[in-house]
């Protein structure tokens, strides 16, 4: 398939300039001339990315180019390999080492120790120079010859270009822009409207005599729409036709227990942080809580994607209540077995789809695709309706693929009807009992997206093969490990982060990927991959040796390895011991066997990768979150893997961090959220390339529901780094504890790549501000985020008083005036001194701010606020009022704080509001919602006395937002 290899070229390539390029940075690296070499190799090799970039966009990929292709890619790994090797010999201690005579004296020793392995990779450099020199003029001698049928890609996104005409203030441009998401956000329960009432009335009708819970499974081949048609289902259930609802996304690797504990989780209302008790629960016990929350209840569960015909056998006696009102539990399905198995009231099967809903499928796309085109240089519209006709009568009834076509077309508007008409002659006409035709169609409507994506958004598509299926993959951590991987570069003035972000959106927006968490302003904060394009992506790299594939699912996540096939080489070298044929049987053994802990698998490929550096095997990325019983001869072989890049022990048991860590002088992610690892080992510990240092620990009480445990959490995290001025490359630091005094807090002026910064302060609150903001106002522009968390002792109301009375209620300095989203707690009335001067703040998060109803109005008249947070004591008093004129651009709401009783919004408060999110225990009035014109979803977690007028104010509200209404239980 044409340009599938070009992706893992790319990458190779781009990697192998990144690395090259550091080395040239380092005065100190290279021995004499060999500098000179290595500049003309990566001159040449970058040139090479270049022209096959360019053919690639101009022509059909040729089984010419196709070996040559591979000839680059070969050369760029074996590059990488020995430039690896020369940077292991060498080591890097120019950091560490004083500069001057002095420093020169401290390093001769070792610079003499190391000039046999220097001469020896030199000449092994000089040897990659000849090879790149004759693949250069190989490409010479045999000109490469494409046929120019495909235009350059027109992707890079769309909403990139609207963004940009935003800035300048094209408003028509921007008008547009907005027309067109509109159009791709609309409702679509048109699709489904028949089959959803349907499915409603077989789930709630009563009085047929057959049994207290209805189950109806959805049956239908992958990609028709079953999930579309669940959700539809799913949020037209009122609240008068269950008291308890509940999704779970099952999949085939959710075990019996995991689901159980999902439905407990969802029905009780619990975060997943803490769900850890139950994980030495077993299945009994999980379910008599179950049984226990929904006796006397109607619910609606909907089961999604399952595979399983025992699934129902393992989940039925939690699910049997002996209610008297019907519940229903709604299961979607690829597989009839399966929906047999669930002994169901009836059965949904969507293969047996009528031939006049098929038009009607046609005609609510052709509608949004008509509308997506660019009518420039497309002649006369209906020419351009026919041909989009064509394409949906041969997709349908696969939903997937018509939605991947209105997505295509949103990214790429100026496509040629000519382009479009050549693709859907390359569709077959196909009906729902025909899977292998449809599947056909969907697979060249993936290949026709995918061929349109620029060559570094493919290989972050690819990449993520390397996670299980119906992972939920968790976006910051996905930017990260694209950029330590060298699939994401900073390119156009923009920062690697940046880029990787448009290119999530990018995969976002044409359904590569699928929304997961979503946050309070809307942000898609994790997604997920559809099983059609994992399928795809996994064939499109089965020959491509882009990521090691063959380890066992719970591994390849953690340990995404490149150029793999070494792996193998050290199986048989160092695990003939272990009665292996080679490390993937060691480890798919370790993670099958009941009997063997799971982390011996890990224990035993970090063994072997720390030993492999001899045969190349290249790993830039570890993730461990969630691993229990990591020990110190597993961090310290962490600490052998040098050129590592990306390193997560989040929510592990590791409280120390390995004396060696400073080996890892390539490292630019550091993860130790949720470990109890205070301080860095030593005063002297530098990490040079470090981008992203990631800490902070929440301890809240278990079996709480979500806002008591915010109460009562304590917050603990790292000490602030001895030598953080030393690690110039920070773009995150998020949190470091400042302990006492300011010596903590000197130097973060001279971070001038910081963006994210959070400190915990204590001691004097007004002095440590008074330091922290001095320190940030040098920084000019670069931080757009802090978050500020002030520990608060346990003192006497007298003494809290006093303590408040410490910090002045205005300062003499200037306040983070570029700061676009600000997180404080435990500063009380020192936010009334600067709050007021933040023009550009688009979030706010407040905890334990106690703010006066002055401040208040003040935050009401920052223009730029689009999401506003309350949490637990951020306002004084127990009303909180909304007034006319305040708040003209909030478009999020999120308000979790037992102390207030009434909540209100004036006729003209918060017009733009779209998203209200109110977790309060017992609150007494919520009145105004009817006010809030521009209201899309309300949620109110906890009890309303005025619930009857709130439901009210919904039923006859203009724009018919949604109502989600769940009452807190405690979990005994």
């Amino acid at each position: 398939m044409d340009g599938f290899g070009l992706s893992s070229t790319h990458s190779a390539v781009k990697s192998l300039v990144g690395r090259l390029t550091d080395v040239l940075s380092d005065q100190v690296q290279l021995l004499g001339g060999l500098r000179r070499e290595v500049q003309f190799i990566r001159d040449e090799m970058e040139s090479m990315n270049g022209f096959l970039l360019n053919h690639a966009r101009k022509g059909r990929m040729d089984h010419q180019l196709q070996a040559w292709m591979n000839q680059v890619k070969d050369l760029a790994n074996h590059s990488q390999y020995c430039v690896d090797q020369y940077l292991r010999c060498l080591g890097t201690t120019s950091h560490r080492s004083p500069g001057g005579l002095w420093g020169s004296v401290r390093r001769l020793p070792r610079f003499v120790s190391t000039l046999p392995a220097r001469y020896r990779l030199a000449i092994q450099i000089q040897d990659i120079k000849i090879r790149v020199v004759e693949v250069s003029q190989r490409q010479q001698r045999y000109p490469l010859h494409g046929t120019a049928t495909e235009q350059e890609p027109q992707s890079g996104m769309a909403s990139d270009r609207s963004q940009q005409a935003f800035l300048t203030g094209d408003s028509e441009a921007d008008q547009q822009e907005h027309l067109r998401r509109r159009i791709l956000a609309e409702d679509d329960s048109g699709l489904f409207k028949e089959a959803a009432d349907e499915l409603t009335s077989w789930l709630t009708v009563e009085g047929d005599g057959r049994s207290d819970l209805r189950i109806v499974p959805i049956v239908g081949s992958r990609g028709m729409g079953k999930t579309t048609l669940a959700e539809q289902v799913y949020k037209g259930y009122s609240s008068r036709l269950a008291d308890q609802k509940a999704w779970i996304s099952v999949g085939s690797n959710q075990s019996p227990q995991q689901v159980l504990r999902d439905i407990l989780a969802q029905i009780v209302g619990l975060h997943a942080n803490n769900l850890q008790d139950m994980g030495t629960w077993g299945n009994s016990q999980i379910a008599l809580m179950i049984q226990e929350q929904l006796e006397g209840k109607r619910f609606l569960i909907v089961l999604d994607d399952v595979c399983s015909e025992s699934l129902w056998k393992d989940i039925e006696a939690a699910l049997h209540c002996g209610n008297s009102a019907p519940s229903a539990i709604l299961v979607t399905t690829s597989l009839p077995e399966v929906a047999q198995s669930f002994c169901p009231y009836r059965i949904y099967d969507l293969r047996c789809i009528q031939e006049e809903h098929n038009r009607s499928l046609v005609d609510f796309f052709l509608v949004r695709a008509a509308n997506l085109i660019s009518d420039s240089g497309h002649g006369k519209a209906g020419l351009k309706e026919e041909v989009l006709r064509s394409i949906l009568v041969k997709c349908s009834p696969c939903i997937f693929s018509m939605k991947m076509l209105l997505r295509f077309l949103y990214a790429n508007p100026n496509k040629t009807l000519q382009e479009l008409h050549d693709f859907g002659n390359s569709l077959c006409f196909c009906s729902p009992l025909h899977l292998s035709s449809w599947l056909s169609n969907a697979e060249k409507m993936l290949t026709f997206c995918y061929n349109a994506l620029p060559c570094d958004y493919r290989s972050c598509l690819l990449y993520l093969t390397i996670f299980p299926n119906d992972h939920n993959i968790r976006r910051t951590s996905l930017l990260r490990r694209w950029i330590a991987e060298g699939l994401i570069a900073e390119r156009d003035g923009l920062s690697a982060f940046d880029v990787a972000n448009r290119c999530f959106d990018a995969l976002l927006a044409q359904r590569f990927v699928l929304p997961g968490d979503i946050g309070n302003s809307g942000k898609v904060n994790s997604c997920r991959v559809h099983n059609l394009v994992r399928d795809f992506i996994a064939w499109v790299i089965r020959d491509d040796n882009f990521v090691y594939t063959k380890l066992p699912v719970d591994l390849a996540h953690r340990l995404p390895i490149h150029n793999g096939e070494r792996l193998q080489q050290v199986s048989r070298i160092k695990l003939r011991a272990s009665h292996f044929n080679d490390c993937w049987s060691m480890t798919r053994c370790c993670f099958t066997t009941k009997s063997v802990d799971p982390l011996a698998g890990i224990s035993m490929l970090l063994r072997s990768i720390q030993e492999s550096a001899q045969l190349g095997l290249r790993l830039n990325v570890l993730d461990l979150e969630g691993c229990k019983g990591l020990e110190k001869y597993h961090l310290n072989s962490i600490c052998k893997i040098f050129q590592l890049k990306y390193l997560s022990l989040r929510n592990t048991d590791v409280s120390h961090l390995p004396k060696k860590i400073d080996k890892l002088q390539y490292l630019e992610t550091l993860d130790i959220r949720q470990t109890q690892i205070k301080a860095f080992p030593g005063k002297n510990v530098i990490l040079p390339g470090l981008k992203h240092l990631l800490a902070g620990c929440s301890n809240c009480p278990s079996k709480k529901n979500n806002l008591k445990e915010k109460e009562s959490c304590s917050f603990s995290t790292v000490l602030m780094p001895r030598k953080i001025v030393r690690m110039g490359k920070l773009e995150i630091l998020c949190y470091a504890e400042v302990s006492s005094g300011l010596t903590g807090l000197m130097g973060i002026c001279q971070l001038r790549r910081l963006r994210k910064l959070g400190v915990l302060l204590q001691g004097n609150a007004a002095c440590n501000l008074d330091y922290l903001f001095r320190q940030i106002d040098m920084l000019d522009r670069s931080l757009h985020s802090l978050s500020i968390r002030m520990e608060r002792l346990k003192l006497a109301k007298d003494d809290a008083r006093k303590r408040d009375d410490m910090v002045p209620a205005s300062f003499p300095f200037s306040p983070p005036k570029f700061v676009q989203k600000l997180n404080i707690s435990g500063i009380r009335s020192a936010l009334l001194g600067w709050i007021g001067d933040l023009h550009q703040l688009s979030k706010i998060t407040l905890h334990e701010t106690s703010l006066t109803e002055h401040v208040l109005g003040i935050l009401g008249q920052l223009g730029s606020l689009r999401c506003l947070k309350l949490q637990c004591n951020s306002t004084m008093g127990s009303s909180l009022s909304f007034r006319s004129g305040a708040f003209r651009n909030l478009v999020a709401l999120v308000v979790q704080d037992n102390s207030l009783l009434d909540i209100i919004f004036d006729y003209g408060a918060a017009p733009r509001l779209e998203r209200v999110i109110l977790s309060i225990a017992a609150i007494d009035s919520l009145s105004g919602v009817q006010h809030l014109q521009q209201l899309k979803e309300l949620e109110l977690h906890g009890s309303a006395r005025n619930i009857g007028e709130v439901e009210q104010a919904i039923a006859g509200h203009h724009n018919n937002p949604v109502f989600r209404h769940e009452q807190w239980n405690d979990l005994h």
